[in-house]
């Protein structure tokens, strides 16, 4: 647990936190303090995002993150894989124990785990094309862009927006949206 804080706690921009944040506060008819539950949203999406890094590092073989040595260099592929999986546990755990009602979680999970999956499938599609490299259209690469990047957006602001009691349309623009930036 304390190292996979510290990979946590290292550099990085903080966008996806930020955008769940604001998603949640763009929603609030009036100023309100934002609530412990935002708060264990942004952890989570932290969480989520960080553990994506750490296994994709790995795939990649990437020595390098935020200018110092990639986890996996620094304490060996097995630890790192353990603190990835440990930091996925613990954005579901931190949904999972918010005071929001039940079926508002239930649908946080639900969006959660859809961009997880997503991820993986994009991050399979560039390993798969790794092993044997082949020239791709400029639709499939941005495809494979596509689901590598974009769920991590989406799941940030739609859990935001989930807290923030969106309606279906508020969550269709901001799947569009994220389908964009990512």
């Amino acid at each position: 647990a304390a190292l996979a804080r510290q990979w946590l706690a290292k550099d990085g921009k903080r966008w996806r936190p930020y955008l769940a944040a604001c998603a949640w506060m763009a929603l609030q008819t009036e100023e309100t303090p934002a609530p412990l539950d935002l708060k264990k949203v942004a952890v989570a999406v932290e969480c989520f995002h960080k553990a994506s890094l750490v296994h994709a590092d790995i795939e990649d073989g990437d020595e390098l993150r935020y200018g110092e040595k990639t986890l996996h260099a620094e304490v060996g592929v097995p630890v790192a894989i353990n603190v990835g999986d440990f930091l996925l546990g613990e954005g579901y755990r931190l949904i999972g124990e918010l005071e929001a009602p039940a079926d508002v979680k239930v649908e946080m999970l639900k969006l959660a785990s859809a961009g997880h999956l997503t991820l993986s499938r994009g991050q399979g599609r560039e390993l798969a094309w790794t092993n044997r490299p082949e020239p791709l259209s400029s639709m499939q690469v941005l495809e494979i862009f596509r689901e590598k990047t974009a769920p991590a957006f989406e799941v940030a602001l739609r859990l935001g927006a989930c807290l923030g009691g969106a309606d279906a349309e508020t969550h269709e623009i901001l799947r569009k949206y994220s389908e964009q930036i990512g």
